[in-house]
C-alpha cells in the first residue's frame, strides 16, 4: 500500500439501552486522531433498545447512520450484520459501553493494518475504571488479579487480551469471520481462537487503552463472573481441544502470585472477592447463559 494514502475505517457499535454513555462515546470516537485512517461511515446497531439510544443518536450525530432493530437478537446477530455490510479498509467494532479517554485509541488500532503487517485483528487494551462503590472494589480487586496474571504471560499470553469491547478487523477477516447464532459464544474468545485457526494474526494494541466500567450491584457482578468461568468449556464446543490447550497457558503460579499480591494490598475486599468466588463456583452447574443482552447497571 502507498503510505500517502489513508485507510478506509467504518466505525460500528451494536447497542442495547445505552443512552446513559452513547453520546460522550460518539464524540470521544469523532475527536480521535486520523494520522492513519479516513473515517468513511459511522454506524449504530440498536438491538431492540427501549430507552432513549436511537433518539439522542439521531439528534445529536445527523450523519451517523442509525439501524433501529425493534427486537433484541443479541450481540452476535448485530456484529454477523455490520460484517456482512462492512466494505472497506479496516472495520473498528466499538461496544456502546466502553469509554475511550485517549485521542489516539484508534489510530494505535489502526496502525498495524496501515504499516502492512497483516493482521486479521488487532484489540485494544481493556482496563477497568477506577472503583468507588464496595462492589466495583469487590469487582475491581478481581479485575486487578487478572491483569496482573496475564501481564506476567508477555507476548505468549496474547489470547488473555483479546477482547470484544474495541476491535478492529481486516477487510479480509470480516469476509469469512461469522459468530455463532441462536445459542451463547463468549464472543471475544471465539473471534481470537477463529482468527487462529484460519490463519490471521492477532495483535494486541496496548497504546490503545479502553476503560470499562465495573458492575454496580452483586447480580449484575455474579453474572459477569460466571459469562467468564463459562467461557473455556463453549470454546470446546467450537475448536479443537488442541487449539484451546495451545493458547490456554495461565496457570496456576501467576494467578496465585497475582491474588497474593493484591491480597497484600486490600485485604479484606480480598476475601470478599475470594467467598464470592466460591459462591458462584458451587452455581456453575445450574448456569444458563443468555442469548440476548441483559442490561448491566453501572455508575
Amino acid at each position: 500500500m502507498n503510505k500517502s494514502n489513508k485507510l478506509s475505517v467504518i466505525v460500528a457499535i451494536p447497542a442495547f439501552n445505552e443512552e446513559a454513555n452513547i453520546v460522550k462515546l460518539i464524540k470521544s470516537i469523532r475527536m480521535q486522531d486520523r494520522k492513519y485512517y479516513d473515517l468513511s461511515e459511522f454506524w449504530i446497531y440498536s438491538d431492540g433498545s427501549t430507552d432513549n439510544t436511537v433518539s439522542l443518536v439521531r439528534k445529536h450525530f445527523k450523519d451517523v447512520k442509525v439501524f433501529d432493530f425493534k427486537k433484541n437478537m443479541g450481540k452476535n446477530k448485530r456484529v454477523n450484520q455490520i460484517l456482512r455490510s462492512f466494505k472497506g479498509d479496516v472495520l473498528i467494532q466499538v461496544d456502546a459501553d466502553i469509554k475511550i479517554i485517549h485521542k489516539n485509541v484508534i489510530d494505535n488500532l489502526v496502525k498495524p493494518f496501515y504499516e502492512n503487517r497483516n493482521p486479521g485483528i488487532v484489540c485494544a487494551y481493556h482496563l477497568a475504571s477506577f472503583p468507588n462503590s464496595f462492589v466495583e472494589k469487590v469487582a475491581y480487586f478481581g479485575f486487578s488479579v487478572w491483569n496482573r496474571s496475564r501481564n506476567s504471560l508477555g507476548e505468549k499470553g496474547i489470547r488473555y487480551f483479546c477482547e470484544g469491547g474495541l476491535r478492529a478487523f481486516s477487510k479480509d477477516f470480516t469476509k469469512i469471520f461469522r459468530l455463532p447464532e441462536g445459542k451463547a459464544a463468549g464472543e471475544d474468545s471465539y473471534s481470537f481462537y477463529f482468527a487462529a485457526t484460519k490463519g490471521f494474526n492477532v495483535e494486541i494494541s496496548k497504546n490503545s487503552k479502553v476503560y470499562i466500567d465495573l458492575a454496580g450491584n452483586f447480580r449484575d457482578y455474579v453474572r459477569q463472573m460466571k459469562r467468564f468461568l463459562i467461557h473455556h468449556g463453549m470454546m470446546l464446543e467450537y475448536f479443537d481441544a488442541r487449539v484451546i490447550r495451545k493458547y490456554e497457558i495461565l496457570s496456576f503460579y501467576p494467578k496465585f502470585t497475582a491474588l497474593v499480591v493484591e491480597l497484600i494490598k486490600t485485604p479484606l475486599i480480598g476475601i470478599f472477592y475470594l467467598l464470592l468466588q466460591a459462591f458462584v463456583k458451587v452455581q456453575m452447574p445450574f448456569y444458563k447463559p443468555n442469548i440476548s443482552w441483559v442490561p448491566v447497571k453501572r455508575k
